[in-house]
Formats: C-alpha cells, structure tokens, sequence
C-alpha cells in the first residue's frame, strides 16, 4: 500500500461567531456553494448534505481549491491547519 500526504495548499477559512459574519458572508459569497443565512448562524450546501453552522459552535467555514465552501469542527481545523502568512 503506497502512503500519501496533502499538498500544502493555502485556504481561506473563518471561524463561526457573530462577529465573523461579514467575513463569512464575503467568503460564502465568492465560493461555488449554496448557502442561506439563519439568526444564529448558517446553513451551508456541502457535499455531505445540508449542514446548519451555528454561531459560537466551534466551527470553521473552509473555501476549498476549487470554490466549494465547508463547514469543519473545530477541533479537527486545529489539528489539520495553522495559520499560513502571505505578503499577497
């Protein structure tokens, strides 16, 4: 059996709270997924189905490499990414 590891490729990802809120609408509005705002958070259209991301969860919303936005538990956000610094 061959073994892999992911490229290092940067993504946008930002963290569910009520403060975020204009930054998730911005990234949710720039991906390719549907999405709906609720009062207390988001409903985002993933692959995996329609999932609910409420505010103060402990959730991160991902934009992957090719547009598609998804909600990530924050703990396996912490264990898979670290914050990547860019003078783009």
């Amino acid at each position: 059996m061959r073994l892999y590891v992911k490229k290092p490729i940067p993504v946008e990802a930002v963290r569910v709270e009520k403060e975020n809120r204009e930054e998730i609408i911005s990234m949710l509005s720039r991906g390719s997924t549907k999405w709906e705002e609720m009062q207390n958070g988001f409903v985002v259209h993933s692959w995996e189905g329609i999932e609910p991301t409420l505010y103060g969860s402990d959730y991160y919303i991902i934009k992957g490499i090719k547009g598609e936005c998804y909600p990530c538990d924050g703990k396996v956000f912490r264990d898979s990414y670290t914050e990547f610094y860019s003078d783009l």
